[in-house]
């Protein structure tokens, strides 16, 4: 039988060593079961039970970090250690000022790690003992709810003590920094949306578009509330994937060129706006001075305007009705 523990573990600094890297230490990108088995240990421990690492969830992200340490170049002499023993005079003793020496290290950096764990008897138990099991885990429970050890725990090195150790009846997974999934900020997008999108407006857009309705108002509309959002980088930042392909994507991004389409909006008059089949040559060149750009930006905005509306009728399983013979991708609307 197995009583199992879910706990949370915090700390400034971790070094969990690599074994092939002797004088200068090196830590594992992760915690090795060993190292939070000894964790553990420090907690509670009796020889009649043992500890098995079920899964390590890395909450932080990765993050090395360089450092001096200071150690001592020598051991003590197991022949010093036995002759004061038998009352000679060797001399047990390391004297740190004499044999100090800097080493450097590279550690782990502001860490927080999600341990679940059991403990299994090892079968050596005091046959007078009843109801073992639960005792251990009674008592290992409490000592991780009121923060006791028999030493303080550490992540990998002494130096290193756990800031944290806390026992939690789940993990909250969502917190797991989007640096290691790569996954973005899923939900605090789905917050930014609710906060910014208008349920009303929603469902009038959603309207619009199974009627094919839709004109530069609702553009204009959709624009502020992406802006709302904190504009389209920060959306897409947010995206699952996308995280790591910002730096790509940064260039092709150009705000300036979305302030000057709701420029050319906001220089139509409403009956332009409502009704984008009116516009001619007159209207557009007339529209492009008001917006200080090119009569060819109006014209490539129109355009795709157009597109739109043309590819939302071939594809009516978006608006609600049955799917479209025609496959391929989905596009925004208006080149978005």
């Amino acid at each position: 039988m197995s009583y199992g523990f879910k706990i949370i573990i915090e700390g400034d600094y971790a070094c969990f060593t690599r074994p092939e890297l002797k004088v200068e230490r090196v830590s594992y990108d992760v915690p090795t079961p060993g190292a939070l088995e000894g964790l553990l240990k420090s907690i509670y421990w009796k020889p009649s039970i043992c500890y098995e690492i079920n899964r390590i969830i890395v909450f932080n992200a990765i993050d090395f970090i360089n450092i001096r340490r200071n150690e001592v170049k020598d051991k003590v002499r197991l022949s010093a250690v036995k002759s004061r023993m038998n009352g000679g005079d060797g001399d047990p003793c390391i004297y740190t000022d004499e044999n100090r020496s800097q080493r450097s290290s590279l550690v782990l950096k502001n860490v927080k790690y999600g341990v679940e764990f059991q403990f299994k008897l090892t079968g050596l138990k005091n046959d007078r003992e009843k109801n073992e099991e639960n005792k251990h885990f009674s008592i290992l429970k409490r000592r991780l709810e009121r923060g006791q050890y028999f030493r303080r725990p550490c992540l990998g090195c002494s130096e290193f003590p756990a800031a944290r150790v806390a026992i939690v009846s789940r993990f909250d997974e969502k917190q797991i920094s989007s640096a290691i999934l790569g996954m973005g900020d899923v939900m605090s997008l789905i917050e930014k949306a609710e906060a910014a999108l208008d349920q009303d407006q929603a469902a009038e857009m959603q309207k619009k578009l199974k009627k094919m309705e839709f004109d530069f108002n609702d553009y204009l509309t959709s624009m502020e509330q992406m802006n709302k959002m904190g504009g389209i980088g920060s959306i897409l930042n947010m995206l699952p994937g996308m995280g790591g392909k910002m730096k790509d994507i940064e260039g092709m991004i150009d705000e300036k060129a979305m302030d000057r389409t709701k420029s050319i909006i906001l220089s139509m008059t409403p009956q332009e706006r409502s009704n984008p089949s009116i516009l001619n040559i007159s209207r557009k060149n007339r529209i492009a001075r008001g917006a200080g750009v090119d009569v060819s930006e109006v014209n490539r905005l129109v355009k795709q305007f157009e597109q739109s509306k043309k590819m939302m009728k071939q594809m009516p399983g978006l608006m609600g009705g049955k799917a479209g013979k025609r496959g391929g991708g989905f596009k925004l609307p208006f080149g978005l």
